[in-house]
């Protein structure tokens, strides 16, 4: 998976530094990691054959490469009195640790790192930390590891299962600069019955993180943050996932004062007892692109939850996530930009807002779909206590209230401007409610075949003035059905096209068509230019090649989203030469052809796909196995505390 050693250090150690051997049979310069460390200067290797090495590990200063074998054949098992490995004196940029699974470390009561890093302590040193796995660790602080005040350390292909700590239990980053990349973080624990616990995959405090391509996997804390807990510093998080997470709040991740740029991600399966069931964001200024919310739970906020701050987002997808209130998502006091987003069967079964609720907030929404979102006020939206939304270019159908509005709830205090919006087949409830004292502005909608009708409460029916309508607005494919199969662009002819807003104009100068896609940005759903975006079910839309209907690949990908990754590819060991035996003969398959990879001029188990490919969930950049599957084919498209400080 990793350069060898030699390829690795190529460019950080000079052609002179010296190699020393650490081999338990007595083959190589030393026996034990520590005497390896014992003969090196800075500058030097030290070469850790596969094996077990029973002792704790410390650099003593010297900015060295402590190079395993890798981390599935090498182990390091830590004494239990401290941190198993320790780098935290004064080592400088090019200090290497590679290749080593580490267990076995207790810092719980090590007073020399403040009880923090059971697994592994690094202090103030730009770390090289390159295919790790921290599994078994406890600590107070970083059960798996501490990075602390460290100005360019790295983590690279590590992996972090089964630690333990009140605050960060796999990984905390305190203060400094840091990249974690390609790494793994899987039923990790913060907190215990009698502790709370906060961050249970990791716990990034006051630093500047970048975070690429990692993944969260049934981590959990008893307080806060089940896979990550982020409080002040920034975040850069690209190609995230988590998954399985669980906490009282923010069960995916928690963000408080922090500015945080997450893209590329995505949120599903996650439960917290109380709010965030995908993420919490306090005071937080969040920009989200290209993300996803599937399958989360909560008491408030299914999806997202947003407590002051801001949000500033485009191409968000919120399905099927449930909660009392904001099944999809919930703002209080926060200032929202939302634009070319969908929201597809979330619930808010016993209080408002199936798709989003707003409380005392502000949003500005464009271009965004609502397709079978339920709740008791508002199936679609809830504009309620001093909230105000400015809203154009939207297309509703289907949503449903048990009590007022499948569409639009707007109380007393709220306030609702909107244009260019379609809402229409609400199967319970009116299109729009107003209560008493709401402030509504309609503009150039089509409110159509509401079950409740086309407004309710004290909002009169706006249609025939200023350019409201109530006609079929004839979509490209549609049956009210309860199921999200349809397109949702509209038809040649149909009565919804140039009929918009005339302050509005669609890309291509024209006025602007009413609905979803129309407006300046009608054209901007989809971003890879296949003909898919994510409201048409593309499971990748930045990725060409991966769209509804795309030919199966033996490549580890949902090449056609449809939830399953590489169906049809043969999963047994094959007979051909080279193979273990297994399938028909297919003289000279490459094995990515889907056809069967057995036969001569087969290459076997290494090659790219046939023998091997993986038959369970996707691993696309938006990661949901089951968005495919919610919305597949829908349209069709060209000192420390026991607590975080």
């Amino acid at each position: 998976m990793f350069p060898t050693v030699l390829t690795l250090l190529a460019l950080v150690h000079p052609s002179f530094a010296a190699t020393w051997t650490v081999n338990p049979t007595g083959a190589g310069d030393a026996t034990t990691i520590m005497g390896g460390i014992a003969l090196a200067a800075s500058g030097d290797i030290v070469d850790v054959v596969a094996g077990t090495y029973n002792e704790d590990v410390d650099f003593q200063a010297k900015t060295i490469s402590v190079v395993g074998a890798g981390s599935s054949t090498t182990f390091i098992v830590g004494t239990g009195t401290g941190p198993a490995v320790k780098i935290d004196a004064g080592e400088g940029a090019g200090t290497t640790l590679q290749g080593f699974t580490i267990s076995g470390g207790n810092a719980t009561n090590y007073t020399a790192s403040g009880s923090a890093g059971g697994g592994l302590y690094v202090g103030a040193v730009p770390a090289t930390l390159v295919d790790l796995t921290f599994t078994g660790n406890t600590a107070a602080f970083g059960g798996g590891a501490m990075i602390a005040e460290a100005s360019g350390a790295t983590m690279t292909g590590c992996a972090f299962s089964a630690n333990t700590a009140n605050v960060g239990a796999g990984l905390y980053v305190d203060a400094g600069t840091v990249s974690v990349t390609d790494t793994d973080f899987a039923s990790n624990i913060a907190g215990s019955s009698t502790a709370d616990g906060y961050g249970g995959g990791a716990l990034f405090y006051q630093a500047s993180v970048t975070a690429s391509n990692d993944t969260w996997l049934y981590n959990s804390a008893t307080k806060t943050g089940g896979g990550l807990y982020v409080t002040g510093g920034s975040l850069n998080c690209a190609k995230c996932r988590f998954t399985q997470g669980s906490a009282v709040t923010g069960a995916a991740a928690y963000l408080t004062g922090t500015f945080a740029d997450v893209a590329d991600s995505s949120f599903s399966g996650n439960t917290a007892t109380g709010n965030g069931g995908g993420m919490e964001s306090d005071s937080t200024t969040l920009t989200m692109e290209r993300c996803s919310f599937e399958q989360n739970n909560a008491v408030y906020g299914g999806g997202l939850l947003l407590n002051g701050g801001s949000l500033t987002a485009s191409h968000l997808v919120f399905a099927s996530n449930a909660a009392s209130g904001g099944g999809g998502l919930y703002a209080a006091s926060t200032a929202v930009s939302l634009r070319n987003s969908t929201f597809v069967s979330n619930s808010a079964a016993t209080s408002n807002g199936g798709g989003f609720e707003l409380e005392a907030s502000t949003m500005s929404l464009t271009n965004a779909i609502f397709e079978l979102n339920s709740a008791y006020s508002g199936g679609a939206m809830h504009v309620s206590d001093g909230s105000t939304a400015t809203i154009a270019n939207i297309t509703a159908t289907e949503n449903s209230s048990t009590n007022s509005a499948g569409g639009i709830r707007v109380t007393a205090a709220g306030k609702l401007t909107m244009t260019n919006a379609i809402i229409a087949w609400s199967s319970a409830g009116s299109g729009i409610s107003g209560a008493s004292g709401a402030t509504i502005s309609v503009g150039y909608g089509d409110l159509y075949t509401n079950l409740g009708g086309a407004t309710s409460s004290s909002y009169a029916d706006p249609t025939g003035t200023l350019g409201n309508v109530a006609v079929d607005p004839q979509f490209v494919a549609f049956a009210a059905d309860g199921l999200a199969t349809d397109d949702l662009h509209l038809a040649a002819g149909s009565p919804m096209i140039d009929a918009g807003d005339p302050a509005l104009t669609d890309p291509d100068g024209t006025v602007s068509d009413i609905g979803a896609y129309g407006g300046p940005h009608g054209d901007d759903w989809d971003l890879d230019g296949d003909g898919y975006s994510a409201a048409d079910g593309d499971c990748n839309d930045a990725d060409a090649s991966v769209f509804p209907g795309a030919t199966e690949l033996c490549n580890g990908v949902d090449d056609n989203c449809d939830g399953t990754v590489d169906e049809g590819c043969d999963t047994a060991s094959d007979s051909g030469p080279g193979d273990s035996g297994g399938d028909t003969a297919v003289p000279g398959d490459t094995g990515n052809d889907g056809n069967g990879d057995t036969g001569s001029g087969d290459s076997g188990a290494a090659k790219s796909g046939g023998c091997g490919c993986a038959t369970g969930a996707g691993g696309s950049a938006w990661g949901l196995a089951g968005l495919g599957a919610a919305i597949l084919m829908r349209r069709r498209r060209t000192t420390r505390t026991s607590s975080p400080r």
